[in-house]
């Protein structure tokens, strides 16, 4: 979970997932990975909130971090097995 300004596939095939990248999914064989950058949201002291949740297991970790908007993109990446 994250607010981001923007989010921009790498490449077109990237593109076919993008309603889709912030979800995780079990690898899958011959899968090509979809990389996307973020910007994210922060508020007046430059900080950005971000948590990763599994709802189903009911646990999560959450983060804030210090950035600066201007400067840096995080990467979100999906994966193939192998």
């Amino acid at each position: 979970m994250l607010s981001a300004k923007s989010v921009t596939p790498r490449t077109p095939h990237a593109a076919e997932g993008l309603t889709s990248h912030l979800e995780i999914c079990t690898p899958q064989p011959g899968f090509d990975e979809q990389v996307y950058y973020l910007t994210l949201n922060s508020d007046s002291q430059g900080m950005s909130k971000v948590a990763l949740v599994n709802a189903e297991l009911g646990w999560g970790i959450y983060r804030e971090i210090r950035h600066h908007a201007a400067t840096q993109l995080y990467p979100v990446e999906k994966f193939r097995r192998g």
